[in-house]
């Protein structure tokens, strides 16, 4: 039933089709989608057009219109994190011509590992004096790895190459863009995270990490690991594990 949740962000990037983002102050011109204009291998099929791009392409537009109108997923409140884990499994489940049993565990899996990244960082913590303090900067980057996850199990990595591409997502997502999301108005179309990059950069890094590229190997780790890169507080490193082989995390999807 949960991953069935998650699996119904397919029909919200069919109903982002056509619309805008957020309110728009005047009417505008239909504009092409530009990773459309860019062409390439007709690898992997944009949802609702029928077009056909590179995977990586794919996973952009399609992560981007499963996170239009917001109605998606939520792991305890963090992150939509189905927006760029169901698009990029579909397009590199297709490049690679996997079964849908074999997508479904992509998914089921790249949820998983990205919403324990998430649920690790502490975007808030009471102090001493028994206050709320609050992380200084915010933002929905690190799900990405639930991209590179889903597309990485799709290709085939080996433990090593997988990370390898950890290491590459690391490098290559975007930075934390929340916190100032909705202090102007009208509010950009860039919302929270720019979720179309969040699923490229996963499925780019899965392809590189499959033909040899290298990344840093303790992108995750220590005290100058990736929650420092997020703006967090700090990290919880236990739920990196907690209750590992016992439940999803897909499970908490409300």
């Amino acid at each position: 039933e949960h991953l069935r949740r998650a699996l119904a962000r397919r029909g919200h990037a069919a109903a982002g089709v056509g619309v805008d983002v957020v309110p728009q102050p005047r009417p505008r011109e239909p504009q092409p989608v530009p990773a459309a204009v860019q062409g390439g291998a007709p690898q992997a099929t944009v949802l609702a057009t029928g077009e056909r791009l590179p995977a990586a392409s794919a996973a952009y537009v399609n992560s981007h219109l499963a996170n239009a109108i917001d109605a998606e997923d939520t792991l305890t409140y963090t992150a939509h994190i189905a927006a760029c884990t169901v698009p990029p499994a579909l397009a590199i489940g297709e490049l690679m011509g996997k079964s849908g049993a074999e997508v479904l565990a992509a998914i089921a899996v790249g949820y998983d590992v990205a919403g324990r990244i998430g649920l690790s960082q502490q975007g808030l913590r009471i102090d001493e004096a028994g206050e709320l303090k609050f992380a200084p900067v915010t933002g929905y980057s690190y799900a990405a790895f639930a991209a590179t996850v889903a597309a990485g199990r799709l290709v085939d990595l080996d433990a090593d190459k997988m990370l390898y591409a950890f290491g590459i997502t690391a490098a290559t997502l975007p930075l934390p863009s929340a916190t100032t999301f909705g202090l102007a108005l009208p509010r950009p179309m860039t919302k929270y995270a720019m979720y179309g990059t969040l699923g490229e950069v996963g499925v780019t890094a899965a392809l590189l990490a499959k033909e040899g590229f290298t990344g840093e190997l303790s992108a995750l780790d220590g005290d100058k690991g990736l929650w420092r890169t997020m703006g967090a507080l700090g990290c919880n490193t236990q739920a990196f594990t907690e209750r590992l082989g016992q439940g999803w995390r897909v499970g908490g999807v409300v």
